[in-house]
């Protein structure tokens, strides 16, 4: 939801890092931010790849949710900002671990890093502190399925 003020009933940071052919992209400032209009629930003030989630009230929000905020679903051709080439597969890692799922399910949490990339090649995810908000209340950490991150693919692109 666009409100005309920043929501802080509910307010936590999660990390989104873009990586395309093992070279990190910059999340762009101002993602959900409608200058001198309004400011989504999920948005961006600067390019560090800081979601903040600022709601008037808990409950769950997603990578899927947030994407679309930003005007960039998941398509068969298209990641976040980054498209997938022929042969190029996609995977979701959350805090470094592979996350073998519907990637739009992701649940935004706070602290947590997300890292979506597109190769080969692919980066070694590392997890960086996020700077901390203070959460009124934090939802529980998510499940994340497990994989061996060289066997699974998230998805191919093929001709």
């Amino acid at each position: 939801q666009c409100s005309t003020s920043e929501q802080l009933g509910f307010h936590i940071h999660a990390q989104l890092k873009l990586c395309k052919d093992g070279e990190e992209q910059t999340l762009p400032a101002g993602i959900g931010i409608k200058e001198n209009r309004c400011i989504y629930w999920l948005h961006t003030h600067d390019t560090p790849g800081i979601v903040h989630i600022e709601s008037p009230t808990q409950r769950d929000y997603t990578l899927g949710n947030f994407l679309n905020i930003w005007g960039k679903p998941i398509t068969d051709k298209s990641i976040a900002d980054m498209s997938i080439g022929i042969g190029q597969l996609v995977r979701a890692y959350v805090d470094g671990k592979l996350f073998d799922a519907d990637i739009s399910t992701i649940k935004l949490l706070n602290n947590e890093t997300i890292s979506l990339q597109v190769g080969p090649p692919f980066a070694e995810p590392t997890p960086t502190p996020v700077p901390s908000a203070t959460p009124v209340s934090s939802p529980t950490a998510q499940a994340s399925p497990s994989a061996s991150p060289a066997a699974t693919a998230i998805g191919t692109r093929t001709p």
